[in-house]
């Protein structure tokens, strides 16, 4: 045990008289590695790493694709989705509708007003996830 607190988790405090649990044991090394990540992380990838932490975080994932429910989510906006949660590149770069130069990992085109079908779509597809 102490071998464990002082390699893996320098601030966690073991008491004698506690009983500890695996579950107990992972968390506390789960945010240790979630602290370090994030003390290193830029700033794209830490709000990548912020996101995958919040609620609801992967409520799409889970969408059955059902047509009638237009549920149906095209390919490319799981593609886009699963690779911008993973920080990958989505694409090459281009010029943009509004002139700007896009990224690989596709960040361009979350905040670019010359889009007009993300906000309405995003709105939608929470009104029925959420």
């Amino acid at each position: 045990m102490e071998d464990f607190k002082n390699q893996q988790c320098p601030d966690f405090n073991i008491e004698s008289d506690t009983s500890l649990t695996q579950r107990h044991l992972n968390e506390e090394e789960s945010i240790s590695q979630s602290n370090d990540l994030l003390s290193h992380a830029n700033q794209v990838d830490s709000a990548r790493l912020l996101a995958t932490a919040s609620p609801h975080r992967g409520a799409w994932l889970s969408v059955l694709p059902i047509e009638c429910l237009s549920l149906l989510v095209p390919d490319d906006a799981v593609r886009i989705g699963v690779a911008l949660r993973l920080g990958v590149p989505v694409q090459q770069p281009h010029h943009s509708k509004c002139g700007g130069m896009t990224d690989k990992f596709g960040h361009h085109s979350l905040s670019c007003h010359h889009d007009p079908g993300r906000l309405p779509r995003h709105t939608a597809f929470n009104d029925v996830v959420y």
